[in-house]
């Protein structure tokens, strides 16, 4: 976002803000939200508000939300860091029409990167998978779910038999990215139950100024996470309140993470007391990320920081 300070963290948080659609305004709704800047919104229903790294209004193109709050942290991965980005939000909030505007600007960028860049080689990998009730499914193999997670012999999460494809070009690349379909239900039949991972290896070889031959291999991670509703809105009974269950389950883990990794203690207000009674066990919780208490963070871990 072109600040230096901004630059420095490690978790940035933008929120983009959607238009009423036509049957909201049929309804009647109104917009909960007022827009005071570019970094506040502020509740008309409590008056509470919140601030975020960057907040787009609902006028906004996905180009300026790519090129002012995501492209720097996409782009990391050329220089060999692996990043993360999230889609995160209500059913019907716009995140699966979010990533794909963010997919094709990442695509681009990254081979207009390759052009230029004439004295380095490059390999691009591509794989994608979908998590649905804690079970893993491969979206370029049918036939491969519910795989297995595991670490290697050199302690990196391995998804056993995901399938990874080198890609040949940017058409290449966005037929692959269309494997990456979406669910149905009773809040917006163009949502998913799901979380879906796209991931973009990128290997690559240069000479120093010293002339040494250096290699770098990262990772990039493009996520759109499944709706988090209550039962009551969604309607769930049975399977699908199974399926509520797991997404809730798996959100609060990655909150967890997040927390943690960030350095914040969630929101919560301890009292003197309780501060002191943690204190010991500080340094234990910090060197303790549960990234294996569900799929999506042990998938991630990686590209979320070790």
């Amino acid at each position: 976002m072109g600040d230096e300070n901004v630059k420095k963290e490690k978790i940035l948080v933008t929120v983009r803000m959607r238009p009423l659609t036509q049957k909201e305004l049929t309804k009647g709704d109104l917009n909960a939200w007022d827009f005071p800047d570019d970094t506040t919104l502020v509740s008309r229903n409590s008056n509470e508000s919140f601030t975020f790294d960057k907040v787009f209004d609902s006028s906004c193109p996905t180009n300026m939300v790519y090129e002012q709050g995501v492209r720097d942290v996409a782009l990391s991965v050329i220089k060999g860091i692996n990043a993360t980005i999230f889609a995160y939000g209500q059913t019907n909030s716009g995140k699966t029409y979010t990533m794909r505007g963010i997919a094709q600007n990442v695509i681009h960028d990254i081979y207009a990167h390759f052009q230029n860049a004439e004295e380095s080689s490059y390999l691009l990998k591509f794989s994608a998978l979908e998590i649905y009730c804690e079970k893993v499914m491969d979206l370029l193999n049918p036939n491969f779910e519910n795989l297995r997670i595991f670490e290697d012999s050199e302690n990196v999460t391995v998804v056993e038999k995901l399938t990874e494809e080198v890609v040949k070009d940017g058409q290449h690349l966005r037929s692959l990215i269309k494997t990456c379909e979406v669910g149905e239900n009773s809040v917006n039949d163009q949502s998913s139950r799901s979380h879906q991972i796209i991931r973009l290896t990128i290997e690559s070889s240069f000479r120093d100024d010293s002339g040494c031959l250096t290699s770098l291999s990262a990772s990039l991670c493009l996520v759109d996470l499944a709706g988090s509703e209550r039962a009551s809105e969604t309607k769930a009974v049975g399977a699908t309140l199974n399926e509520s269950r797991h997404i809730n389950t798996s959100l609060l883990t990655l909150k967890t993470v997040i927390r943690l990794l960030s350095g914040g203690d969630g929101g919560k207000k301890k009292k003197k007391k309780e501060e002191e009674e943690e204190e010991e066990e500080e340094e234990e919780e910090e060197n303790h990320i549960p990234y294996r208490d569900s799929k999506l963070t042990r998938i991630l871990k990686p590209s979320l920081g070790e």
